[in-house]
């Protein structure tokens, strides 16, 4: 927990207009919410959180659902939804929700004339605590009733053989939803029937997924603008060989590959074509950097040669715990050596997936918000305990590679597992941000500091609480962190809360 004495936590005064929602998780995205204007209704105000990818369609190195939802559910089909327009839709004559995603055959046998129907829920979601539990039911839960009326679902799947995809669409009128009409936070799931090889036809549905459809009266929609932080983490534990090269290349071709879980959140920060801008940070460990530049090289040994003729100290930013904040014994440049150059792409697909993904990271990073965190995402609990130099070393590293590679950044930390351990915040520089999760918080923090109203101060440092909840993305089956479940998880929390606020 968080010394009282020596990092007191206040509650900031909000830069923000409206509500800051920070999400820390494996894969995340936010997108505009934007509310739909039925014909004839006050146009609402739409939220300036920005997506970094469209709203409809997968991303291009999406993972294709053909284990997942057949794990989960048994079933031969895997749907997914990939897009879901507007995010936040309006209760009111005119309001069109359209749906989009794909239909993936995982059995070996075809199926044909399918029909892939929209299913709502009757009644809305309206607190957080509902919506929580929402998420984390099980996949195969009755959540409401298919919409089987003409038009409303999609019959253009004439035939569907073992491994392949197609896409469907649906566009749902919200006075034909089989729905009461209260604002709040509705089921939006999509079932796929079909026929078997012999003609045969089941009720059952062959494959199925969810989502949840926020909904607000034109009244409200009209006179609510949220905003919301969303915080996307590349990071990765980093292990060497013992002749300095990276160890284990073959996980990490698999993280930087296609399907790879590192790949697919640095495709979730590609540039939106709709030119919107908004609140995406990157936090960024930059020895991902060096890993990735290394790979793309031939991952060769690490040599042994001195990295810096100086033959005395240099100084480096302030340390953990140590009222000295000049060790002795650092480097004047980092281990990992001055950038040569163009980068030489060794031959082989680890190679190239490192070099095609650190070419968009480096993108991704000059063109956004870029939080960053101590070289190699050093163990701050630890690091303050046994070794108070280490922050301030991997600190000095971070400023290297950042150099190297032309980025700038603002200094964050992430404190994982128990929070904020002692000493932390009064240990990092000033200026540097503090992300910890709500469900961290430290004992002796404010009543009123919460992920609805996150920012704090600690002796000169900003500390921005985190909502654990929503890095847990959306409702399976399939992935629950994709960019639509996290991004509708997230749209469903701030509806809900402007529902709290009356």
């Amino acid at each position: 927990m968080l010394d009282p004495d020596a990092s007191p936590l206040r509650v900031a005064p909000s830069r923000l207009a409206a509500l800051l929602v920070a999400v820390l998780g494996p894969l995340l995205l936010a997108a505009p919410l934007a509310l739909g204007s039925p014909a004839g209704a006050a146009s609402p105000v739409a939220s300036p959180v920005a997506s970094p990818a469209a709203a409809a369609g997968p991303a291009p190195y999406g993972v294709p659902a053909v284990a997942l939802d057949d794990e989960e559910t048994g079933a031969p089909l895997t749907v997914r939804i990939d897009g879901v327009t507007p995010d936040v839709g309006v209760l009111a004559a005119g309001s069109v929700v359209t749906v989009t995603g794909t239909i993936t055959n995982a059995s070996e046998d075809t199926w044909s004339d399918l029909q892939v129907f929209p299913v709502t829920s009757r009644s809305p979601l309206t607190t957080t605590a509902e919506l929580d539990e929402a998420a984390a039911t099980d996949p195969l839960e009755f959540v409401g009733e298919r919409l089987l009326v003409d038009g409303l679902f999609d019959e253009s799947i004439t035939s569907l053989p073992p491994g392949e995809s197609r896409p469907y669409r649906l566009d749902l009128p919200v006075e034909q939803l089989q729905i009461d009409g209260t604002p709040g936070v509705y089921w939006l799931a999509v079932h796929a029937l079909g026929a078997d090889a012999d003609g045969v036809r089941s009720g059952n549905a062959l494959g199925r997924a969810r989502t949840f459809l926020p909904l607000l009266d034109p009244a409200r929609a009209a006179g609510t603008s949220a905003r919301a932080g969303v915080v996307v983490p590349l990071r990765h534990p980093v292990r060497y060989a013992e002749d300095g090269s990276i160890a284990d290349p073959e996980s990490w071709s698999l993280l930087l590959g296609r399907e790879g879980r590192l790949r697919r959140i640095v495709d979730l920060l590609a540039p939106d074509p709709t030119g919107a801008t908004g609140a995406v940070s990157l936090l960024l460990d930059p020895a991902l950097l060096d890993v990735a530049r290394r790979l793309a090289e031939g991952n060769p040994p690490r040599s042994l040669a001195p990295t810096s003729t100086a033959t005395g100290p240099t100084e480096e930013p302030g340390t953990a715990g140590t009222d000295d904040p000049t060790p002795t014994d650092a480097p004047t440049e980092s281990p990992i050596g001055r950038d040569e150059g163009e980068l030489e792409v060794a031959d082989g697909p680890v190679a190239e997936a490192a070099a095609a993904w650190l070419e968009d990271v480096l993108a991704a990073a000059s063109a956004g918000d870029l939080l960053v965190l101590p070289y190699g995402d050093v163990d701050l609990g630890a690091a303050a305990t046994h070794d108070p130099i280490a922050y301030g070393r991997a600190r000095l590293l971070a400023d290297d590679a950042l150099a190297r590679y032309g980025l700038t950044g603002t200094p964050a930390v992430a404190p994982r597992g128990e929070g904020l351990p002692d000493g932390i915040v009064d240990a990092v520089e000033e200026g540097a941000l503090v992300l910890v999760g709500d469900d961290r918080l430290p004992e002796d923090a404010p009543e009123e500091l919460s992920a609805g109203a996150p920012l704090a101060e600690a002796d000169g440092r900003d500390v921005v609480v985190v909502d654990d909840a929503l890095a847990e993305g959306g409702p399976s089956p399939g992935e629950r962190t994709t960019g639509l479940a996290v991004r509708q998880r997230l749209a469903s929390a701030l509806v809900v809360d402007a529902l709290a606020d009356g």
